[in-house]
């Protein structure tokens, strides 16, 4: 049986936690991350939730092939993308004390 003082205490840290994540949900937005492909002749500069904010290309490519250039926009998309997966894990377990373990909260 549950200690109803216990219940309530529970509550309470579940609504700070959710609060927190919150919070990190609003700073993974304001993050800038750079994905980079080609010694950073393409970039691609994303927020902490995954939206492609900008892309840069150098104009040094634009008389390659388009196939080429389109696989280092790709490179440079899934590399910011691994680093903001990889920023907003962290985030989330400095939150939760890695509470959690290794399960994947959905949108993280």
């Amino acid at each position: 049986m549950i200690n109803p003082k216990n219940m309530g205490k529970m509550m309470k840290q579940a609504h700070q936690m959710q609060k927190k994540m919150g919070e990190v949900q609003q700073k993974l937005s304001e993050l800038e991350i750079t994905g980079v492909a080609s010694d950073g002749l393409v970039k691609v500069i994303m927020d902490g939730k995954q939206k492609v904010i900008d892309i840069k290309i150098d104009s040094s490519l634009l008389n390659e092939e388009i196939d080429m250039l389109e696989d280092l926009i790709l490179t440079a998309v899934n590399h910011a993308v691994i680093k903001s997966h990889e920023l907003a894990e962290k985030h989330m377990n400095d939150v939760t004390g890695n509470l959690l373990g290794n399960i994947k909260l959905p949108g993280m």
